[in-house]
């Protein structure tokens, strides 16, 4: 449901019923309610360039058959009772980097992947994808092709192309050892569909609005869109997300959902390599930021008092120069007494810069460094795993600062046998970097 921006002082909004179910509209109208389809509402809004692009694409029924490429897929009853009699059996899609007319899918009771061969034998599955396999007998198992094959660079229509070069290349391998278990795609349990960065494939025909988008990920298909802004979209990498697959396109269907920069630019590769991995790197959320000590906190006296004060130890991190987020550090020294085979002994630290006393369970903090894992770094930026107050500060074990850590200190004998170990809390300070 949509108020216009008409609500003037005395005026109530109009209020615009937006809904692509054609009843809705119908019982609408005659309860006297404006109401349209999105696409019809948004065809009509001005002063958003490109916002007809970001449509989702329907999704057609796949009982529709007209000019059908795939086989139909089961529906999740025929699923369900093909899995529970063992006619059918379910496993994850990988597809290949290098032939996108072949795939493999692991399913229980066969040690050996199971061979997706031709666009038939695919059926519509992307990379990631949950789906119903039916297994060929065994006399029709056929080998794994050896051959790079990709799609074709210009845009083949709504048709399929003979698979005779990849079935050659499977008939001239003649070792029986390379002989694969091998079925079909008949169903689609779950979609693991994602939004892909890639580029725009320039089209044959001056102003025309359907374009092909070429994924980064080779295992992708391309996609079919729509967009009115392909001229400034052809220099740019672009994230699409798919909508659909119906039985008679050869491609997914997609729509536009942002520019990422220009092809060759830093910043806009850089976001392809995050996005295209799967990396978080949005700005830390309020929530998160709200969980943090303030900028100028320092050791409380009372924290001190219940960690082993390690302040007076020589302490140095082994990080390069100009390392921010310093991790741990390490003492050493020789201590009184020596073994009874008279061997002499020392002291053996390792501190940990002790991120737990900031992050506390289950809170937003905790769960967004859950989230992203580990800091990820590239050639020219890193992206944290807690903010930047922490990472490179609280957290880090700088040079002449009081930093809070974890410490296990080992005695041992100058033949590094260990005698003894302890693990505590600490406060240290780092003298130095080596």
């Amino acid at each position: 449901m949509h108020l216009s921006a008409n609500n003037v002082a005395g005026q109530f909004p109009q209020i615009v019923l937006l809904t692509d179910d054609e009843n809705n509209r119908k019982i609408a109208q005659e309860e006297g309610i404006v109401c349209c389809s999105v696409k019809d509402y948004i065809e009509n809004v001005t002063g958003f360039v490109g916002l007809i692009d970001k449509l989702s694409k329907n999704v057609m029924p796949e009982s529709y058959s007209k000019d059908a490429l795939y086989p139909a897929h089961l529906t999740p009853a025929q699923i369900h009772d093909g899995i529970r009699n063992g006619k059918l059996y379910q496993g994850t899609f990988y597809a290949s980097r290098d032939n996108f007319l072949e795939g493999t899918a692991n399913v229980n009771g066969f040690e050996r992947s199971i061979l997706l061969q031709g666009h038939v034998g695919i059926n519509r599955a992307v990379d990631g994808d949950l789906v119903a396999i039916e297994i060929f007998p065994e006399e029709e198992w056929r080998r794994p092709s050896d051959i790079v094959l990709e799609d074709k660079a210009d845009d083949p229509g709504d048709k399929l192309e003979e698979e005779s070069v990849l079935l050659e290349a499977v008939k001239n391998k003649t070792s029986d050892e390379d002989i694969t278990p091998t079925g079909k795609v008949v169903g689609i349990i779950r979609r693991k569909w994602r939004q892909y960065c890639g580029i725009l494939a320039p089209s044959n025909l001056p102003g025309a609005v359907r374009h092909l988008f070429v994924p980064a990920e080779k295992r992708i298909p391309r996609v079919r869109i729509e967009t009115r802004q392909s001229d400034k979209l052809a220099t740019q990498r672009i994230l699409v997300a798919l909508d659909s697959w119906p039985r008679n396109s050869r491609y997914p269907l997609g729509h536009f959902v942002r520019a990422l920069g220009p092809i060759g630019d830093k910043d806009a590769e850089n976001e392809v390599i995050l996005l295209e991995h799967d990396v978080p790197h949005a700005r830390f959320s309020e929530a998160v930021l709200a969980c943090l000590p303030p900028d100028d906190w320092t050791i409380p006296e009372e924290e001190v008092k219940k960690r082993v004060d390690l302040r007076s130890l020589c302490v140095c991190s082994v990080d390069p120069p100009g390392c921010t987020d310093i991790d741990d550090a390490l003492h050493a020294r020789p201590i009184a007494g020596t073994t009874p085979e008279g061997l002499n002994k020392f002291e053996v630290g390792v501190h940990i810069a002790d991120v737990t006393h900031f992050v506390r369970p289950n809170t937003a903090l905790d769960k967004e460094a859950a989230n992203r894992s580990t800091t990820v770094y590239l050639v020219d930026k890193r992206i944290d795993m807690v903010p930047e107050l922490l990472s490179s500060n609280l957290c880090s074990l700088r040079g002449g600062e009081e930093r809070l850590a974890f410490s296990c200190v080992w005695e041992i004998d100058e033949n590094a046998n260990v005698l003894s170990t302890k693990f505590h809390k600490s406060v240290i300070k780092v003298n130095c970097t080596i």
